[in-house]
């Protein structure tokens, strides 16, 4: 059964290519722990951890299912962060 799953994860979504860089930032924003956005959003916590620290990007099952945890938009998640600049 999950040799079956996984076969047509990999059909649809041949890699995990959607990097999620703000997800670290989203996910303190929260006041959520690793281990609590995991379970609301149903995915192991080594997945959270691995998306985190950039080692392993997000199918696109697994970004939907972060933003609706997290309540952004997907481009959120994808996005950069970067500091405010001063004008100073």
């Amino acid at each position: 059964m999950a040799q079956d799953r996984q076969k047509v994860d990999l059909e649809q979504y041949p890699c995990r290519s959607i990097p999620l860089p703000a997800l670290s930032t989203m996910r303190r924003n929260a006041a959520l722990s690793q281990k609590e956005l995991a379970r609301l959003a149903s995915v192991a916590p080594n997945t959270v951890r691995l998306l985190e620290s950039g080692r392993r990007g997000a199918y696109p099952t697994t970004l939907r299912k972060l933003d609706s945890v997290l309540s952004v938009a997907p481009a959120e998640l994808t996005r950069e962060h970067r500091p405010e600049e001063s004008s100073t």
